[in-house]
């Protein structure tokens, strides 16, 4: 029976099937330990995690056939030289005849005591050029028949699997000598073993170990043929394997395909086939073993693959959104840094208007401050001058002290009197002028029409507005030092007369 050819290895029942560690999909078809496009925690180097690592850890080391896997040395002009053990299974161990801690971190050569040439060999030509490779041969110092499967899971990184085929060798050697030693070993193989003379002829022999991985007996086995154990669609492929095998032909030794059980149930299984003479006459010898454990390894394999590529894809989505708000975000920055900007300059030129705009209300004015002043000195004081002269009443000479003083007020050199003449009132402004001018209550009551108690009365307002709360303090003084001596006073037969 044959299907798809996986190696030319014969079965030992301590090999798991070689296909079942890979992934179907071209995109994962690296071996199980080979680091994936998606995630580094399929890398038995790296620490194990509860979804990856330690499942696949778990798979490796219930392996039957050895794995190992090795860091490539390379001298300086980048020639591997030899590989150092990075992680192996107790199956390698049970090859190599030693434990793991004295395999782990030494290297390839000084585990083969540098006596095994042709495996080392095997493993510089795999990583010089990167292309798996196949080696079985005889190995005298493990004194065992090995076949070794050499390839690069990763940059300078090398992975061995190793099958013990001495049995299988030792059963050839025994068909040769003679049925009776074959069928002493064959009993008692774990592997089915079937022999038939052509696939639509019946089986000429058929081991325990067949019978009860097909559900039928040995004798019922012997009266079936290798087609009724097959699926349809298997028949054509496996007739002209079989064919090219019995001509002497190169055929496909290792594959996988599945049995068709007398329940009806299919069960998948690892096949080894090849020629043997059985009675005088060619025939195929076909070795096979249940690998449904690893079927399921394999499609939860897939499962977890398909798994990772989802997660992938949703994390990449969830990115690429994340990325796409993120540039919108420093757009929406980027505007906002724009209207700043705009707005600083507007601001700027705002803030030099309105600069200019001040000097311009500054220098206006001085100007109209210097035009009033220019006009109150040279028009009205010269006439308020004039009238002071004139033989006018006291009473009128007052009020224009008063409208001198005013005047005065509006001038920019005048800033003595600004606050008298803001604080007080009309009337109030009039006392003050004649209290300067040293006139007494009494006169100011004449001049003024009012009496005595309410000039009084204007007097303690006065004190009191301009913050003279100290009575010590002379208010005519006062006066005279905030109002100033604009002009000259009348003359002095005036003021005696009022007195």
């Amino acid at each position: 029976m044959e299907s798809i050819d996986l190696s030319a290895n014969p079965i030992d029942p301590r090999k798991p099937f070689q296909r079942a560690l890979r992934p179907k999909t071209k995109r994962h078809k690296a071996d199980l330990l080979r680091p994936s496009d998606h995630t580094s925690g399929l890398n038995l180097t790296e620490k194990p995690n509860r979804h990856s690592n330690e499942f696949f850890r778990s798979l490796i080391n219930k392996m039957f056939h050895g794995f190992a896997i090795f860091e490539v040395r390379y001298d300086p002009l980048g020639k591997p030289y030899d590989f150092q053990c990075v992680e192996v299974n107790p199956a390698f161990e049970q090859v190599i005849g030693l434990k793991a801690d004295q395999i782990v971190g030494n290297t390839l050569s000084l585990a083969l005591r540098e006596s095994e040439s042709a495996w080392m060999d095997l493993c510089l030509r795999v990583a010089q050029h990167g292309e798996k490779e196949k080696l079985r041969n005889y190995f005298p110092t493990l004194r065992k028949d090995l076949e070794i499967f050499a390839f690069c899971p990763a940059s300078s990184q090398l992975a061995v699997m190793v099958f013990d085929v001495t049995e299988s060798e030792q059963m050839k050697k025994m068909l040769l000598n003679g049925e009776e030693g074959f069928r002493s070993i064959a009993e008692n193989s774990d592997s089915g073993i079937l022999i038939s003379y052509d696939i639509d002829t019946p089986f000429v022999y058929a081991n325990q170990c067949a019978a009860e991985l097909t559900g039928y007996s040995s004798n019922e086995l012997l009266k079936l043929r290798p087609s009724q154990l097959l699926e349809a669609s298997e028949i054509p492929k496996v007739r002209q394997r079989i064919q090219l095998r019995l001509q002497g032909k190169p055929a496909p030794k290792r594959y996988a395909t599945t049995l068709v059980l007398q329940n009806g149930q299919l069960l998948p299984i690892e096949v080894y086939g090849a020629r043997v003479i059985w009675r005088g006459r060619p025939a195929v010898m076909t070795q096979f073993r249940d690998i449904s454990f690893y079927k399921q390894v394999e499609n939860q394999l897939e499962k977890t693959n398909k798994d990772l590529e989802r997660r992938v894809q949703e994390r990449t989505a969830e990115l690429m959104n994340t990325a796409g708000e993120l540039e919108k975000k420093k757009e929406e920055l980027l505007r906002h840094k724009m209207d700043l900007e705009r707005a600083n300059r507007e601001l700027v030129q705002t803030n030099t208007a309105l600069s200019v705009l001040a000097r311009n209300i500054d220098r206006s004015h001085s100007e109209f401050e210097q035009k009033i002043a220019g006009i109150v000195s040279s028009r009205i004081l010269p006439v308020i001058e004039e009238l002071r002269h004139a033989r006018i009443p006291e009473k009128s000479l007052a009020a224009l002290d008063v409208i001198s003083t005013y005047l005065s007020d509006l001038t920019p050199s005048s800033t003595k009197s600004h606050e008298v003449v803001v604080s007080l009132s009309p009337m109030e402004m009039r006392v003050a002028v004649m209290i300067k001018k040293g006139f007494s209550s009494n006169q100011i009551g004449r001049l003024l029409h009012i009496s005595l108690d309410t000039v009084k009365t204007h007097r303690r307002s006065i004190r009191r507005k301009l913050g003279l709360c100290n009575s010590s303090i002379n208010l005519a003084s006062y006066l005279k030092f905030k109002i100033g001596e604009q002009y000259r006073p009348p003359p002095a037969p005036l003021w005696n007369k009022l007195q």
